[in-house]
């Protein structure tokens, strides 16, 4: 079972007519996926806490190459998906830290309007309400910069109480629950 949950904003506002640019909230820096970013993105989906929630498929580093070599395509012909890092700086360091990654897809391409959200975060950094910011700000962000979405949606396993907390929190409304074709495993 999968809940469904969805955030719209009706405004009159083509998927995406704009460049996928670094977005900066209070504690993070979300900025555009790069190939560099292959090795920290594969572990964070390797990690059993997270890969549980993505239907416990393993992803090698040659295929999340591929995946990311896919995003940077994607933002450069303006198609389907953007993709983005979600960075801390470190308190030690002016340096930064890659937490996690958020990604925002077109739902259906006979539906060019309709988008949804899909994330990683590494676990260490689960229960600060990191995720939270990053979904409100890609949400923002799409309602101002990207023009006709009409949705965002979040899809989340019924057991994944975080990401269903994380929706909520951002301002998302259950819209429905996906019984059959959305398999865990």
């Amino acid at each position: 079972m999968v809940y469904t949950f969805k955030v719209k904003n009706m405004s009159e506002t083509k998927f995406p007519t704009t460049e996928i640019r670094e977005i900066k909230t209070e504690r993070l820096i979300l900025r555009p996926i790069q190939i560099s970013d292959s090795e920290k993105k594969n572990s964070i989906f390797n990690m059993p806490e997270v890969n549980e929630y993505l239907g416990g498929c393993k992803s090698t580093i040659e295929e999340t190459n591929y995946y990311i070599a896919g995003c940077v395509l994607n933002h450069t012909k303006k198609i389907n998906s953007l993709s983005w890092v979600i960075t801390k700086k470190s308190p030690k360091s002016n340096t930064e830290l890659v937490i996690g990654s958020i990604d925002l897809r077109r739902t259906n391409p006979d539906n060019q309007y309709r988008c949804s959200l899909g994330y990683l975060l590494d676990p260490q950094y689960w229960g600060n309400g990191y995720m939270t910011e990053s979904v409100r700000a890609v949400i923002d962000f799409s309602f101002s910069e990207i023009s006709k979405i009409t949705s965002i949606g979040i899809l989340a396993f019924a057991e994944n109480i975080g990401s269903q907390k994380v929706a909520e929190k951002s301002g998302m409304t259950l819209d429905g629950i996906v019984r059959d074709g959305f398999n865990k495993n």
